[in-house]
């Protein structure tokens, strides 16, 4: 068992360490990787950007949109969100297990949770978790955010559709009411809940080997910098998106906004 904690916030860069690890091929599972992100909007590998958030707003105030690789919906992080993510070995993968890792970890402070929407995890109604999965080689790749003291404001500000009437075959985000989770429990922190992770995840993924702890020391910088480019790039960002139609006009890569120019770098 490995666990990866990074406090580095660039959003690019943790998402190509996610796909670093699901590639590297002498890295041992199951591994858990807790890492957080300066302001973003992460959309999922098959949706349309301009269909999920503001995308000249976010521009204007300098916030990042990023293509992860796995597919689900569309999210918004800030340094209030938590991300974990859990790699296994692809024939003993569990979904049940990695939201029982979350589930047992806020129980710690007296949080019910439960799983909601196929992929969501919320209290009361209300979700605090978002997951998404993917599948490389022998791998498997589990993810999810965790609202801690994120500013629900600005996710409800930036994730609308650019332009109102959007036809597109896109993966669609489902909207649900969320919910902070430190609102309910003043003691959950970055801190706290990232202990309570590593505790249940060293409890239900215990394989019998020892847990190792790992850093950013540990990996790879030139492969890292080499999927970081790639992930920030405008032709992974927005030419990945399908052909949509806007009033009827058909839509495809690089287009052109009146605010903002998507031409590929």
């Amino acid at each position: 068992m490995i666990i990866l904690q990074t406090l580095q916030t660039d959003i690019f860069r943790n998402l190509a360490i996610e796909e670093y690890l699901m590639e590297i091929e002498n890295l041992s599972s199951p591994l858990l990787f807790l890492w957080q992100s300066n302001a973003a909007v992460v959309i999922g590998k098959h949706q349309n950007p301009w269909k999920e958030c503001m995308v000249d707003e976010l521009q204007r105030n300098s916030i990042p949109i990023a293509r992860r690789i796995s597919g689900g919906g569309t999210v918004f992080h800030d340094s209030g969100n938590l991300n974990y993510t859990v790699i296994t070995e692809r024939d003993k993968y569990n979904p049940e297990a990695v939201y029982k890792m979350v589930l047992d970890a806020i129980a710690k402070f007296a949080l019910n949770g439960e799983v909601t929407e196929k992929s969501n995890i919320s209290v009361n109604n209300k979700k605090f978790s978002g997951n998404a999965f993917t599948f490389k080689k022998k791998r498997a790749m589990h993810h999810g955010t965790l609202l801690i003291n994120a500013n629900i404001a600005n996710i409800k500000k930036f994730l609308q559709p650019q332009f109102a009437n959007i036809e597109t075959r896109a993966v669609p985000s489902r909207p649900a009411s969320v919910i902070n989770l430190s609102t309910l429990n003043s003691e959950i922190t970055v801190t706290t809940l990232s202990q309570a992770l590593k505790e249940s995840f060293s409890t239900i993924f215990d394989n019998g080997n020892k847990l190792k702890y790992i850093s950013d020391a540990d990996l790879n910088k030139t492969i890292i910098r080499k999927i970081t480019e790639k992930l920030q790039s405008k032709k992974w960002v927005f030419g990945k998106t399908p052909s949509f139609t806007v009033n009827g006009k058909v839509i495809e890569f690089p287009i052109h906004t009146q605010n903002l120019d998507y031409s590929n770098e």
